[in-house]
């Protein structure tokens, strides 16, 4: 073989020898850094429950949250209702009361009335 050709050869098995390394190289790089359908779907199946745990923390947290507010509510609806019952109760009190003076007053007055009728000229 010419030697001017062997050595185009061989200067060729160079370029593929370095093409091939650089091909390596990234193939190697590619496989360390690129995400398979396999990669992706496992990514996405530990977001999803993460997500759906962070949801459900939050649930759980609004629900305890919202138990607290209730329970406080009642609290507050228990002292409005024993404040009416006072409040009912006081009136009927006053209210026995100013029927027993207004009964007395009466009282007073038809005995005033039977003395000044009794005491006026027939």
């Amino acid at each position: 073989m010419d030697p001017e050709i062997k050595q185009y050869f061989e200067k060729v098995d160079q370029r593929m020898d370095k093409t091939d390394q650089r091909f390596d190289e990234l193939m190697d790089f590619l496989s360390e850094n690129m995400a398979t359908k396999t990669d992706l779907a496992n990514s996405e199946k530990r977001l999803e429950e993460k997500f759906n745990q962070k949801i459900e923390t939050e649930i759980a947290n609004l629900n305890t949250s919202l138990s607290q507010e209730i329970r406080i509510l009642r609290v507050e609806v228990e002292q409005v209702k024993w404040q009416i019952e006072k409040l009912e109760k006081r009136m009927r009190e006053d209210s026995d009361v100013l029927s027993s003076e207004v009964l007395d007053i009466k009282k007073r007055i038809d005995l005033l009335e039977r003395r000044f009728n009794e005491l006026q000229p027939v």
